[in-house]
């Protein structure tokens, strides 16, 4: 994460507290569950400001190795500390009907509606995808 106050100079967000040196310079603010469907690795955040905060749609998964790719959602009040309000992905190209594999993600949220557009690949071999979206209107919170 990096912020700015005119859009030209960027500030990396750095935890005073971590002294790992692969952190010298600055530190995730998410990362891969200690546990569970993304125990492995998460990238492609996506993250948008809410009513109730900071909400994030990424992509997880056990290993590259496995293929096995999710998506899930984090919500955070700051930006910087973020919780799982699901144990399991939120959602996977299989909740479409006929869906192989979901590319890419963008969440907008307007007007208090989530349209979360998704590219989805339904063949696996000819490398066509189609653009879909998801709308929800229900606040995206944490426990």
């Amino acid at each position: 994460m990096a912020t700015s106050t005119d859009g030209i100079v960027w500030t990396k967000y750095n935890d005073p507290s971590t002294n790992e040196p692969e952190f010298a310079e600055s530190d995730p603010v998410f990362r891969a569950n200690g546990s569970g469907w993304d125990v492995g690795l998460v990238w492609q955040p996506n993250v948008v400001c809410t009513d109730e905060g900071w909400v994030m749609v990424y992509k997880g998964a056990e290993s590259v190795s496995t293929g096995q790719f999710e998506h899930g959602l984090a919500v955070s009040e700051d930006g910087v500390h973020w919780r799982r309000p699901f144990v399991g992905p939120s959602f996977s190209a299989a909740d479409t009907p006929g869906g192989m594999h979901i590319w890419y993600t963008n969440l907008v949220y307007a007007d208090g509606t989530y349209y979360l557009f998704y590219e989805l690949a339904k063949d696996a071999n000819s490398g066509r995808t189609k653009v879909y979206v998801a709308v929800g209107d229900e606040p995206i919170t944490a426990p």
